[in-house]
């Protein structure tokens, strides 16, 4: 049972303005799973009170507090079409409600934010959701349910349902459109790495991919992740002759090989780009981050040795975005964080950051690593790529670090917070306990 608080808006003229319920957010307990979140609450509102409702956004604490020890839930704000019998405050005087009662703030920073719709995230504008709609309905004439999946600061995502087959339509922001080329030419050259992508779509941010025929990892079994890992490698392999396609498409590339040259030059245009996020690093952070050049020297080292070629990175590598197909095959779902970088840094969110420090002490682990490793014995030595791999598991941090940076646009201050958190994630990483 997941507890989801809503902020509800609705139009007031050409702009947007809070629905005053008591409290001034609803809580509702819903049993969902992440990718059913959205149509439930419709739904909810839909079954309950006869309100017709979607999702804009999605507001976190992190993006307007400083970083508490206690778990904090964030708000969705919803914007009401219709009201229907929704339970509206009628007294508009009242004292402030103070964030989740803990008195650390109160909702005020949310309130104003879920009435000042984000240009930068399309997706969270009112007429988008009824937009993108329209253009479904007329491009796809057999659709049977239009159905939300996800509102995030990088992007929208929405579920289309024919009669004969299922798509998934998905608007990005700007520095993350290089994905449908990605798709495109993996497509192209590595047919079943990815969803196939359909040739149309409404505009150059938006792209539309077939359903998969299969099943997510989570929901295959732990016994599956082996063989994924196996097919990441093998996928890579493939992609180190495409490197060269993939860079003349737009797709990023963080050279490896100049990082450490350039390490502290990156390093303090890190901090400055941080500077300013409700987490932003602490003093002793700072001296923290001013002596890591120096201490991940040997890891370069140590991966320059392993002497792999570059390719392309998956760069949100996790149990939800891989799939297994009936024949056994593997397919990688949201490309939209990937790269051409070292081959190893694609295991962050797969390996490296779930199991910590006590990884190689974890006979899964291992066991999930030699799977990985296996297609990559043609490029030198089980010692040599074990000791990258470890080297890997820590320079991955600064590599992500980068690619978040990127998406820190001035109009976008919300990755703001992620950029403060990964690079927290590189100085613990460097800990001596580490």
């Amino acid at each position: 049972m997941a507890t989801i608080k809503v902020i509800l808006v609705r139009a007031c003229g050409e702009q947007l303005g809070i629905v005053p319920v008591p409290r001034q957010y609803l809580e509702l307990g819903l049993d969902v799973e992440p990718d059913t979140a959205l149509e439930a609450v419709r739904h909810h509102f839909r079954e309950r009170w006869c309100a017709k409702v979607h999702a804009l956004r999605w507001l976190f604490p992190e993006d307007f507090l400083q970083p508490r020890n206690q778990e904090q839930t964030p708000f969705l704000v919803l914007l009401a079409e219709t009201l229907g019998s929704v339970p509206v405050d009628r007294v508009v005087e009242r004292a402030p409600v103070r964030f989740e009662d803990r008195g650390i703030n109160t909702l005020e920073p949310f309130l104003t934010t879920a009435v000042s719709p984000c240009h930068a995230e399309p997706w969270s504008l009112p007429d988008w959701l009824p937009s993108v709609s329209s253009w479904i309905e007329a491009h796809f004439p057999k659709t049977r349910r239009i159905a939300q999946v996800r509102v995030c600061p990088n992007g929208g995502v929405v579920r289309i349902e024919c009669l004969d087959s299922t798509y998934y339509l998905k608007r990005q922001s700007a520095p993350l459109a290089y994905e449908s080329v990605l798709l495109r030419i993996l497509n192209r050259h590595i047919p079943g790495a990815c969803p196939p992508i359909l040739s149309i779509c409404p505009d150059i941010y938006t792209h539309v991919t077939a359903a998969i025929a299969g099943f997510p990892i989570e929901e295959s079994g732990p016994h599956s992740w082996g063989a994924v890992l196996r097919d990441v490698a093998r996928i890579q392999v493939e992609s180190t002759n495409l490197v060269s396609e993939f860079c003349h498409g737009g797709i990023p590339r963080h050279n490896f090989f100049s990082l450490e040259r350039r390490l502290e030059e990156t390093l303090d245009g890190l901090i400055v780009a941080q500077d300013g996020s409700p987490n932003e690093l602490s003093p002793a952070e700072l001296r923290e981050i001013a002596g890591l050049a120096r201490r991940v020297a040997p890891d370069f080292d140590v991966l320059y040795r392993c002497d792999l070629p570059e390719t392309l990175v998956h760069g949100d590598l996790n149990q939800s975005n891989a799939f297994r197909t009936e024949a056994g095959a593997t397919v990688l779902i949201d490309w939209a964080l990937s790269r051409v970088t070292h081959p190893f840094f694609v295991l962050g969110s797969a390996l490296f950051a779930p199991y910590g420090s006590g990884r190689g002490k974890q006979r899964d682990y291992r066991d999930l690593c030699d799977a990985y490793l296996e297609p990559w014995h043609d490029f030198g030595s089980d010692s040599r790529l074990r000791a990258g791999l470890d080297a890997a598991s820590r320079l991955f941090w600064i590599d992500s670090t980068i690619a978040v940076s990127s998406l820190c646009q001035p109009e976008h201050a919300r990755n703001l917070a992620n950029l403060s958190r990964f690079l927290r994630a590189t100085i613990r990483a460097y800990e001596p306990d580490s």
